[in-house]
């Protein structure tokens, strides 16, 4: 993932909102919303035949709840296999932007995988990258398959338990982009997918 650099040249989009052109709908930036760069038209996405797919997965996790356990094992089993996965790294995050690698790393990808966790929704980074995700699959026909990582899709779908108290938070700062994030969570909850419970880690 990396991050954008405040004085690249272009125009500025919400952070909450897909960052590619045919994908934005225009609409004026909140005072609560930051900012991150747009890509240029030349990354715009193509029809989804004719996509360059660099990367066959996409995985999108909540580090302190997965990294060091299940994500890693997928990651690292998909790896082994041949599959090319991108995966984001969260020490190359820089406050609340998104920049272009993570959006591209999304959109070159064939599938997405996000792994919901308990904590998953506590973090604005998956729920920017899920509200991208959710709208590759609409408008690109990007495969999306979701594991429930000790969650219920339920919980996800509804937003209940400790997805609804964290999106009260981040309520707080941004309620438009909450509206976006509660949609996503809605949508992708209710793809078919995996629940697992956490016994040894995967």
């Amino acid at each position: 993932m990396a991050s954008s650099d405040a004085g690249r040249e272009g125009r500025m989009v919400d952070f909450c909102t897909p960052c590619w052109k045919p994908l934005f709908r225009t609409h004026k930036p909140s005072h609560e919303c930051k900012t991150i760069d747009k890509i240029g038209s030349d990354h715009a996405p193509a029809a989804p035949h004719s996509r360059v797919m660099e990367y066959e997965v996409f995985l999108s996790f909540r580090g302190p709840d997965t990294r060091r356990g299940f994500a890693d094992y997928l990651y690292f089993s998909l790896r082994d296999a041949g599959v090319r996965v991108f995966r984001d790294n969260e020490e190359l995050r820089s406050g609340d932007e998104i920049g272009p690698g993570l959006c591209q790393g999304i959109l070159q990808s064939k599938i997405s995988i996000p792994i919901f966790s308990e904590g998953y929704a506590s973090s604005k980074w998956c729920l920017r990258e899920l509200a991208i995700i959710a709208e590759c699959r609409r408008k690109v026909e990007q495969i999306v398959m979701p594991i429930f990582y000790d969650v219920t899709p339920d919980q996800v779908k509804n937003q209940t338990g400790k997805y609804k108290e964290a999106l009260r938070r981040h309520a707080n700062e941004c309620r438009q982009c909450v509206g976006q994030w509660r949609s996503a969570l809605s949508e992708v909850g209710r793809l078919k997918g995996w629940v697992l419970k956490d016994t040894a880690d995967g």
